[in-house]
């Protein structure tokens, strides 16, 4: 991998400073920043699937295995949650009024 001589540079120091060698100190830290990285992803990817976003099929496809039985409760009880909401009277009567705000702000901006 090239890299420019004030990285190189300051891979001199840490090894220096740590007493690792530049490739492991490299590996290392790129190890962390990769798992942290899928971590976040994968929950994303969670998050999407309990919301209904991606299905069980898309979920294995991009995570490389099935959603697991815990998901798939969370799932249904954000399902029950959304739905209770849309059955409630209170909730229409909120969802009425911001529909009517967008729609007197939108005439204003005209």
């Amino acid at each position: 991998m090239r890299v420019s001589k004030s990285l190189l540079f300051d891979l001199e120091f840490i090894s220096r400073a740590t007493g690792l060698s530049k490739n492991d100190w490299v590996r290392y830290r790129l190890a962390e920043i990769i798992k942290s990285g899928k971590e976040d992803l994968l929950t994303v990817l969670e998050k999407d699937f309990i919301k209904g976003r991606k299905s069980a099929a898309e979920f294995k496809e991009i995570a490389g295995f099935f959603p697991g039985n815990e998901l798939h409760s969370q799932r249904g009880v954000y399902s029950e949650k959304c739905t209770s909401l849309l059955n409630n009277p209170e909730s229409e009567k909120f969802a009425r009024n911001a529909i009517r705000a967008i729609l007197k702000a939108d005439k204003k901006k005209k």
